[in-house]
């Protein structure tokens, strides 16, 4: 006990120790921006590991229709490559008006980029080493799976992690790895060492050092930890729960429940010791004769409102059906739901469900609001993009991004088109 107790102490030292060590380097700008999961020490490292793999186990039901819709859109966006100069072109002392091809091009900019990019000369690459490497970053993930799998971590454990390298061929890869297989170290300073640890490959073991020049993450912050992050799965854990629950209590009572649609009381035989008769009780086979009896003559759509003929043998034929359980189902369902959509902050208008949203103006905003939280996390990527690329490239004016995505309606985009044409402001082709 007294070992344990040192060791805990120990551990909680160095802790505070890297903690306080991190909040100065950041104070000075000295991380650049970029922090490490919660927990500094070893033993805080794995059990925010439990945390995240219990996040990645949500990855079903709701939680799975919202991350998907939200990944599958990012991942649709085109990915670009540009150089930024020194400076925009200049004459009689004065900044040159962009051309229209320049100024289409600075339009389709991210808002972080435009105003960079306005200032200077922004070249577009389209013959570059890098595109190859962001069109596939590596050989299991293209650029859809790889864009598809950076959104989909950080929203179901706040952080998303990307490792770069070089491959056989020289070329750059870029990995974007799931949260439990990178932990941070921080025995020779904060952030000073990364590992990655594959499961199937390490195990349980600390893994394979990662050079901290080439592992790059985004985070979605915790306002009461600068050190750790909030993902949008965890915030809303005990509705994800109470959703797994509904789910597995409806499939039980599918799978254990009987579901007749009607009760046929067999007719009572007389009996002189008792008045009104003894119902009989029928073997195997005698049910099953009834059964079959009953059905040739009354089942299906052909036979749907004939009478019944009650006789001596039938006495009465009541409809029998299953009513949902005291789980209260309609009550509860769409109350978790719509609390698991609000964490991640998706309409139930952008699954596709048929609703009446109020107006055609609604929905439009439900769609741009949509997209600009979709903007934000594809901002993330680009920025992290750009900094690997410019330490492994050794260019410090490279500039990568994903085009912004954008609500589209095509009734009023042809309504615009057939004005412009209307007006002259655009020509045929």
């Amino acid at each position: 006990m007294l070992a344990l107790d040192k060791a805990m102490a120990s551990d909680q030292a160095f802790s505070r120790m890297a903690r306080e060590g991190a909040l100065r380097l950041k104070a000075t700008g000295g991380l650049g921006g970029m922090m490490t999961p919660a927990g500094t020490s070893f033993v805080d490292g794995w059990q925010n590991q439990g945390a995240q793999r219990e996040a990645y186990g949500s990855f079903r039901n709701w939680p799975y229709s919202v991350i998907n819709v939200v990944a599958m859109e990012a991942a649709a966006q085109p990915v670009n490559l540009g150089r930024l100069g020194d400076a925009g072109e200049v004459e009689d002392g004065k900044r040159k008006r962009p051309s229209l091809t320049k100024a289409y091009t600075l339009n389709r900019l991210p808002k972080s980029l435009r105003s960079k990019a306005a200032e200077q000369e922004l070249e577009i690459l389209v013959d570059h080493p890098l595109l190859k490497s962001l069109d596939n970053p590596n050989v299991f993930q293209p650029r859809w799976q790889f864009v598809y799998s950076f959104i989909a971590n950080l929203l179901l454990t706040g952080w998303s992690y990307i490792v770069s390298g070089e491959g056989d061929d020289g070329q750059l890869e870029f990995y974007s790895l799931p949260t439990t297989w990178v932990r941070a170290d921080h025995t020779d300073g904060p952030y000073s060492k990364f590992f990655m640890s594959n499961p199937k490959k390490h195990g349980g073991g600390p893994g394979e050092e990662l050079d901290p020049e080439n592992v790059a993450f985004a985070y979605l912050p915790n306002p009461s930890d600068p050190l750790s992050a909030v993902a949008p799965a965890s915030a809303q854990m005990p509705a994800i729960r109470i959703d797994d629950y509904i789910q597995v209590s409806q499939q039980q009572f599918f799978e254990r429940g009987v579901f007749p649609s009607a009760v046929v009381i067999v007719g009572k035989e007389p009996h002189p010791d008792v008045p009104g008769g003894i119902r009989p009780r029928l073997s195997g086979a005698q049910r099953r004769q009834v059964h079959g009896a009953i059905s040739r003559m009354m089942a299906g759509v052909a036979n749907y409102g004939r009478p019944v003929i009650l006789d001596g043998m039938v006495e009465d034929v009541k409809p029998f059906g299953n009513t949902e359980p005291e789980m209260g189902w309609a009550r509860s369902e769409d109350k978790a739901r719509n609390r698991i959509l609000s964490a991640f902050g998706v309409h139930p208008f952008i699954l596709g469900e048929a609703m009446t949203v109020g107006s055609y103006s609604q929905s439009a905003i439900i769609q741009e609001r949509f997209c600009r939280r979709l903007n934000t996390y594809l901002a993330m990527l680009s920025d992290l993009m750009t900094g690997l690329s410019r330490t492994l490239s050794g260019d410090d004016g490279l500039v990568v991004w994903w085009d912004e995505a954008k609500p589209l309606d095509p009734g009023l985009r042809q309504q615009q088109i057939q004005s412009a044409r209307a007006n002259g402001d655009i020509s045929q082709n």
